[in-house]
Formats: C-alpha cells, structure tokens, sequence
C-alpha cells in the first residue's frame, strides 16, 4: 500500500528482505507468492527489457534488478540465492549479514516504518507467525531501535488488511 513512497534501492531492498522472510519457514506458499508479486506490481517494477516498448527510456540498474528479482523462474528456485535450507535457520551467519546489509538500505525513518508495516504482511499471508519470521522482525527491531509494541500494532494492522483483500477478492468472485 505504501511500497511505491519508496526510492529503487529501498524497493530492490524490500523485495529482497520480503523474499528471505517468506523462505525463512523453508517453502514459499502460494499465498506469498502472490503477495510479493503484487508488491512488485504495486512498485510499478519496470517490464523487462525484450518487453519494453518502442521509444521508452531504459530502466535504470535497480529498476532492471527488482524486475529479475520477481522472475517466474528465480520464484521457482525457492532456495536460490539466500542459503535456506528447508526449516532451516533463517538467521544464520550470512543470513544475519544479508539483513543487516538489506537494513542499511533504508535510510529515512519513514522509509524503515514502511518496510516494517508492509513486512508484516508476508509474515502473515501464510496465516502462520514463524520463528524464522519472529527472528527477522527481531533483527529489524534491533537495528532500528524500535518497540515491540511496534510490531504489534503492525501486524494487527497487516491481518486486517488481508482480511479486507480476501474479502474483496470473495465479493469479485460473486
């Protein structure tokens, strides 16, 4: 809802962070799957280049690295790139680096509040908090400095707002 606000780099970040907390359980559901695909429709990721019309200007290297990001293909390599492991430690020593490194990309305060707050949304498209996840959201809390209650008032606001898009999605289907 509130990803477009975001600069590139902090995109191609997000997604990057959203991907390795939807495989922190050790499988990518269906449902987060189609999550971070709207995320990268809701970012207006660029099309990819033998897709690009005729007299559009070239995307720039982090728009060209946030469309191959949600590639059909590299969503199908489930483990590919983060070094998870089926129910694996989502916070393994390079995992952790990765994070941290992904957190520095977010540089204004607003810009941290809006990842967490979307962040709470692919915890919860699976319906299931993790402990994988619960790392994660930790490692963001730490980093920034940030309440628990924080989180709370987060993922309250991140169901209801599933809530509201299944019962959409069920209205449309009438």
């Amino acid at each position: 809802m509130f990803l477009n606000k975001l600069t590139n780099d902090e995109k191609l970040a997000y997604l990057k962070l959203a991907r390795i907390i939807a495989l922190s359980d050790g499988e990518l559901e269906d449902s987060e799957q189609l999550l971070l695909e709207q995320y990268a429709l809701e970012m207006q990721v660029p099309e990819e280049p033998s897709k690009k019309k005729k007299g559009k200007k070239s995307p720039t290297k982090a728009q060209s690295d946030v469309a191959s990001l949600f590639n059909t293909e590299l969503l199908a390599l489930v483990m590919g790139g983060h070094g998870l492991t089926p129910g694996g430690n989502a916070n393994s020593a390079d995992n952790e680096q990765e994070i941290q490194d992904l957190l520095l990309q977010f540089e204004s305060e607003k810009s941290r509040k809006i990842m967490l707050l979307e962040i709470m949304g692919i915890v919860y498209a699976n319906d299931e908090y993790h402990a994988n996840e619960e790392e994660i959201i930790q490692t963001i809390l730490d980093a920034y400095d940030y309440s628990p209650h924080l989180v709370t008032i987060y993922a309250e606001w991140a169901k209801a707002e599933l809530a509201l898009y299944k019962q959409g999605d069920a209205l449309i289907s009438l």
